[in-house]
């Protein structure tokens, strides 16, 4: 017989996952496409207990190449059953948590996200523009140093909590603060190192060094301390207007990708077009499809406390 394609491999783990773990009374087990961030799709495994909304999407892709790489699939059903028994409690929400806003109120987060390239799953959601990127809403089911679970809040739960965004946007903001607090460094002290890819930071780096005496730094990275989904940081209320007072400049900010923002100061010299084409190569060559944010680079002016679109910016 030979190797199962991707949708029959699918289908013998669903059929077959509940063999390797322990009975769990009227479980369901579901393969789902999943749509992520910029409208990724995935395939995930979900095993629904009774009275569970929330579970762990364990993602198939991997593991099918595992498997046509000549892992066998018992050993695989061992594996997907392993993380399964692993993350079901720290994930697992009870369907009434969910539906009670006075619980869920303290697990609201927000994520910043590429408008047109989610423009299809925004219609199902509530949000809010930040410039021409969207603030989208989340529920965190799981957090530790490694990573974070969360799953969107959608018009259904809107409704069901009768609210609205600005309502999520308000409570969302304390939680982000004291879970995920803004972190902003000079790039050489957190070189990038994503894909094992420097060299377009290194030349930019080395292309205004001479401005370093002007300014105290020359480049700056703004994230958050868990280096997840950072790029958000850029919303938080005066976090803009701090670092420019801190730094006495106002500056450029570079969408690098969802994790963080490079801040480049406005000093003589720096080219916007040259900042654009930095970000476009860099979501060329290095961003994952998943975690690019925008082309577009904007500018924090800090004697009007504004940002702007740099086409739309006097320069």
């Amino acid at each position: 017989m030979g190797l199962y394609n991707f949708d029959e491999f699918c289908e013998e783990i669903r059929a077959d996952i509940m063999e390797y773990l322990p009975k769990l009374p009227n479980a369901a087990v579901y393969i789902r496409k999943v749509t992520k961030n910029n409208g990724i799709t995935l395939t995930a495994l979900q095993i629904f207990e009774e009275g569970t909304v929330c579970t762990p999407s364990i993602y198939l892709e991997s593991y099918y190449e595992k498997y046509i790489e000549g892992e066998d699939l018992d050993s695989i059903l061992e594996k997907l059953a392993a993380f399964y028994l692993q993350h079901e409690n720290e994930i697992s929400v009870d369907v009434g948590h969910v539906n009670s806003f006075s619980h869920m109120k303290e697990k609201l987060i927000f994520r910043l996200v590429n408008y047109e390239m989610n423009a299809e799953e925004l219609k199902n959601c509530p949000y809010l523009m930040w410039q021409d990127l969207a603030v989208t809403f989340r529920w965190l089911a799981f957090q530790d140093e490694l990573g974070v679970a969360s799953a969107l809040v959608t018009n259904r739960e809107l409704r069901e909590w009768d609210t609205c965004a600005e309502e999520l946007y308000r409570l969302a903001i304390n939680n982000m603060i004291s879970r995920f607090p803004p972190c902003c460094q000079p790039i050489e002290d957190i070189l990038m190192k994503r894909n094992g890819d420097e060299k377009g930071y290194q030349d930019f780096q080395t292309e205004i060094k001479g401005h370093k005496e002007d300014t105290g730094v020359y480049m700056l990275v703004l994230t958050n301390r868990q280096k997840i989904n950072g790029a958000s940081s850029v919303v938080y209320p005066g976090i803009l207007k701090d670092i420019a007072e801190k730094y006495d400049t106002s500056f450029f900010l570079l969408p690098s990708s969802i994790h963080e923002m490079i801040l480049v100061p406005d000093v003589e010299g720096i080219e916007a077009e040259a900042l654009k084409q930095m970000v476009k190569e860099a979501n060329d060559s290095v961003v994952s499809d998943g975690e690019k944010l925008s082309e577009n680079v904007y500018y924090y002016d800090k004697n009007e406390n504004k940002v702007s679109i740099v086409p739309e910016c006097k320069l």
